[in-house]
């Protein structure tokens, strides 16, 4: 057996292989950081359409919240007309 360095996610791992087996021994090293990058990215990704999604809830309830006070506000100006007509006639 002898010694290899493998490289896992940027940190060095000093690993005692069989010879021979240094090419199986660096596929599996390589393969696991592809792997862990993969999930790390969905991760990351997963977190990013959660906050988004949350942003654009509140932004949904505030819009909501601004169409009532508007529709209040219409109807107070459509109730001061009506009393306006009144005092004209």
């Amino acid at each position: 057996m002898h010694s290899i360095d493998l490289k896992i996610l940027g940190q060095s791992l000093k690993l005692n292989v069989p010879e021979g087996q240094e090419q199986f021994y660096k596929d599996i090293a390589n393969e696991l950081t592809l792997q862990i990058e993969e999930f790390l990215s969905k991760s990351q990704l997963r977190s990013e359409i959660k906050a988004a999604i949350s942003v654009a809830y509140k932004l949904l309830l505030e819009n909501k919240q601004l169409k009532e006070q508007i529709s209040c506000y219409t109807n107070m100006d459509s109730r001061i007309d009506d009393l306006i007509n009144k005092l004209d006639r």
